[in-house]
């Protein structure tokens, strides 16, 4: 029934709003979206004043061939640090694991399966993309749940972006890697249209190869009515290994992503009104010897905004209102202990699993007002969300931007958010609530003549109720902590044919050590009853480096040939292969990525050649249970052609 009455009061609103709509040029904020909309053109628009844009990173810009995919790609951005595990890729924003909200198209991709979930390994390709969209931190009062240390959505590319066929192709010199692709898009002026199609083959370990392949679109029909999709697999093959004694055991995962948007809307030189609706279901499926778990999380959401201009346009009020269904099947919340030997001779692998199946409601109400003064833009805005389990939850962010001079910025913001607790919560927990945050930034640019800026990021997070999920100890009880940092940036053009991009990121986290209840062993009585028995088990909290920083050199040499040179450092990180007497520091190092990109020898042909860890430096990854060699120095060639 308020699925229903949602339609009806949406429907009346855009019909009457169809009968008063004008033609007129007007700029709108979209509510949850990060973007302001132009109602003649109905597209994304990057304004010089964004309060709510950090960043806006193009994905096919000059020196993006560089990048394997969108883990690879956000290591080289502030605050970005990437953690590769035996699974995948471990993110870390401003040292909070797994801390930024993803979207795709404006749609979340987060879930209530496990907290250790990403799409940035492949998974969504760089070549469905036209930019990264970036939100630095804590943001609930504007996306929702989950928006904890920042948001990054992924923008696909529309048919102005391709305007044609487009296809290419990948091969590591070096391994079995290889990927391929194919876009076709135009835009005919009433109607816009965009395809894509990817496939990566590789391989991690074993002798077994992954594979991920994924499909996307979107059309545009008049800027009123615009629908988009998603989907996309990953099946990856990889290996536990023990510290010690060197036992390993096969696993794998399989990640079947389908998500299918749409949006209708209506504006003119006064206000924007528009009605979203999505529909998201992950199949997330793990293989660990000869266990298997099958889980499946589905999301449907309506959205209805408007925005209306105040003030001479000065000042823009946004409101909105959204309901959301969340079906969550077989979560598995229950299963083994450690391998013999982490935490006592007599634990072992358990087959014992429990699973839960479920599903929540989430009704929310938001609102936000920004104003434009001479020199000064304000934003303030709060957001309330009552959720059937966790109950109500009200979370503000607000922004001040001071221009005192012509290419001095000086901006602060605030924000508070909060993330749902995940399926494995309902069970382990008696009183399960929300992990909560509150975030404080300051930022200050000074921009150049010629293109050039320098920015400095502090920035200050305090974070109540945190969990860690540990792949075999399940939930780790609550905990508080804080953390600080800089980011510092610097763009440096150096005559017409070089330049010299730079970044350095700084943490601290003050947090105590992460306790678990690990299962130890499980009594079964004659009358069915089951105990469980528990052990408690203490890990530090690992943040990730705590210096990182990138430098990329760019020469345009000439109007075939471009040079690049990529140099990433990583601070040193104190890590904890269990058990805790096994905590230990890595070393600082450098790596360094060169690339070749040849252009239009033969038109509209593009071949690149890419050297990946140049140095070959002798580096290793933090997995879960051991470390994992690094890939070593790799050699790709790229190539792409436009019709």
């Amino acid at each position: 029934m308020k699925i229903k009455n949602y339609f009806i009061i949406g429907f009346l609103m855009i019909i009457h709003t169809l009968a008063v709509a004008g033609t007129n040029e007007g700029v709108f904020f979209t509510g949850t979206d990060i973007r302001t909309v132009t109602a003649n053109k109905g597209r994304p628009e990057y304004p010089e004043i964004a309060l709510n844009v950090s960043e806006t990173y193009k994905t096919d810009n000059e020196i993006s061939y560089l990048y394997d995919d969108i883990s690879d790609f956000l290591s080289s951005q502030p605050g970005f640090f990437v953690e590769k595990k035996e699974y995948g890729s471990q993110l870390y924003l401003r040292g909070i694991s797994s801390g930024a909200l993803f979207l795709y198209d404006g749609v979340p991709l987060t879930n209530d399966l496990t907290k250790n979930f990403s799409l940035i390994d492949g998974e969504i390709p760089l070549t469905h993309l036209s930019s990264l969209e970036v939100v630095r931190g804590a943001s609930s009062s504007l996306w929702g749940p989950d928006a904890f240390a920042g948001v990054v959505n992924m923008r696909p590319k529309r048919g102005r972006d391709i305007e044609g066929l487009q296809f290419g192709a990948s091969k590591s010199l070096s391994d079995i890697e290889r990927n391929i692709f194919a876009n076709f898009g135009h835009n005919m002026g009433d109607v816009e249209y965009f395809i894509s199609a990817a496939n990566k083959v590789f391989n991690i370990s074993g002798d077994d190869n992954s594979n991920e392949y994924s499909f996307t679109g979107n059309i545009n029909v008049k800027n009123i009515f615009y629908l988009s999709a998603l989907h996309t697999y990953s099946g990856r093959k990889f290996v536990y290994v023990h510290p010690e004694n060197g036992y390993n055991w096969p696993s794998s995962s399989t990640k079947n992503l389908s998500l299918v948007k749409s949006e209708l809307s209506v504006k003119n030189n006064d206000y924007y009104l528009g009605l979203k609706g999505y529909y998201y279901r992950l199949n997330f499926d793990a293989n660990e010897m000869s266990r298997k778990w099958e889980q499946d999380d589905s999301v449907f959401n309506l959205e209805l905004r408007g925005d209306k201009s105040l003030f001479n346009s000065n000042g823009l009020i946004s409101i909105g209102a959204s309901y959301k269904e969340n079906h969550i099947l077989d979560s598995t919340i229950s299963s083994r202990g450690y391998p013999p030997d982490f935490i006592g001779d007599d634990n072992f692998f358990k087959p014992f699993t429990e699973k839960l199946t479920t599903t929540t409601f989430t009704n929310t109400f938001y609102m936000q007002y920004q104003h434009h003064f001479n020199k000064i833009d304000l934003l303030i805005g709060g957001r309330k969300d009552k959720h059937s389990v966790y109950g109500d939850y009200i979370n503000y962010n607000g922004s001040v931007l001071y221009k005192p001079f012509v290419g001095y910025e000086l901006k602060l913001t605030y924000g508070t958010a909060y993330r749902t607790p995940y399926a494995a919560f309902l069970n382990e927990k008696d009183d399960p609530k929300p992990e909560k945050v509150t975030s404080y930034n300051l930022e200050f640019k000074k921009e150049f003549g010629n293109k050039a800026y320098i920015k400095f990021i502090p920035f200050y997070n305090e974070v109540k109720d945190f969990l860690m999920q540990d792949p075999y100890g399940g939930m780790s009880d609550y905990t508080d902590f804080t953390g600080a940092g800089l980011e510092s940036s610097i763009f440096l053009p150096l005559g017409k044919k070089f330049d010299l991009t730079a970044n350095v990121t700084y943490q601290q986290i003050w947090s105590e050590d992460e306790n678990y209840n690990v299962l130890q062993y499980i009594i079964i009585w004659p009358d069915g009853t089951v105990k469980k028995v528990y052990k408690d088990f203490d890990k530090i909290y690992h943040e990730g480096a705590n210096i990182f920083g990138n430098m990329n050199a760019h020469w345009h040499f000439n109007k075939y040939f471009d040079f690049d040179f990529l140099i990433k450092y990583i601070g040193e990180r104190k890590y904890q292969i269990l058990p805790k007497e096994h905590t230990q520091k890595m070393s600082g190092y450098f790596t360094a990525d060169f690339g070749l990109r040849s252009k239009n020898l033969i038109k509209n042909l593009y071949v690149d050649f890419v050297v990946k860890d140049l140095f070959q430096s002798e580096k290793s990854n933090l997995g879960e249970l051991n470390y994992i060699d690094a890939e070593g120095r790799r050699f790709l060639l790229k190539a792409n052609y436009k019709f």
